[in-house]
């Protein structure tokens, strides 16, 4: 693809980007905030706040101030911050999977499907001006996503829905690995290990980089992805 092209094609994900609808489980909110401006002004003001304060500290009564409006406007939308934590992971990884989606389509060899859906785990995004700021999200979701797979009612929580759109992204993925070999029997397992890595290998990226060599950069980031499928890649397609 000469850079004209590469170009052209970039251009029109961008636009593909910005006019995708991201459609998430009903069990993550008591009123779908992406409905209304209000909805989306407690989304983004979440996420910058999350970021600022981590959820430990994070309060509606915060986020309330933050955004010039009420608690009980929030929980129109959000039982609890748990409930808005999900929804902004769920968000994330609902817009992850289209992009791997995008990024792996019309792609003949196994292979290079692969590596295009690792190189997409760990792409920084750079886009500030949406009405997420999907920069900070990215950091939002490798800081603060395994909290809401470590509380105690996540079981609970996955039966009513709440990790569908973690499930779906890992299930396009295992459907990679298994085209690369289709004789591998945990293919979900790998593939939930890729993208808890990926999100790990972000979160020392972003605050602790001197923790970790792999990550210097993204195609760093790649490479190590890449050797924990290398065993499956031996086994040809």
């Amino acid at each position: 693809m000469n850079f004209l092209r590469k170009l052209v094609f970039l251009c029109d994900m961008q636009k593909l980007l910005q006019n995708y609808t991201v459609q998430l489980n009903k069990a993550l909110f008591t009123k779908d905030p992406a409905t209304s401006d209000i909805g989306k002004e407690i989304l983004k003001h979440g996420v910058l706040l999350l970021h600022e304060e981590g959820l430990e500290a994070f309060t509606f009564k915060k986020l309330a101030q933050a955004m010039d409006s009420t608690e009980t406007t929030i929980y129109r939308y959000f039982q609890n911050k748990h409930q808005l934590l999900m929804y902004i992971c769920s968000f994330y990884w609902s817009q992850l999977e289209w992009k791997m989606a995008f990024a792996t389509a019309n792609i003949e060899c196994p292979a290079t499907k692969l590596d295009k859906a690792l190189k997409v785990l760990v792409q920084t995004c750079n886009q500030t001006d949406g009405w997420i700021n999907e920069k900070i999200l990215q950091r939002v979701v490798s800081a603060e996503s395994g909290k809401v797979f470590d509380a105690h009612h996540a079981s609970t929580d996955d039966l009513k829905g709440y990790y569908s759109a973690y499930h779906s992204l890992v299930d396009r993925l295992a459907e990679i690995l298994l085209l690369n070999n289709p004789t591998l029997k945990s293919s979900h397992g790998l593939a939930t290990a890729i993208v808890d890595t990926a999100h790990r290998e972000l979160f020392y990226y972003f605050y602790y980089p001197k923790m970790n060599d792999a990550v210097k950069n993204q195609q760093s980031m790649v490479q190590l992805l890449q050797l924990l499928t290398q065993a499956i890649r031996s086994h040809g397609n």
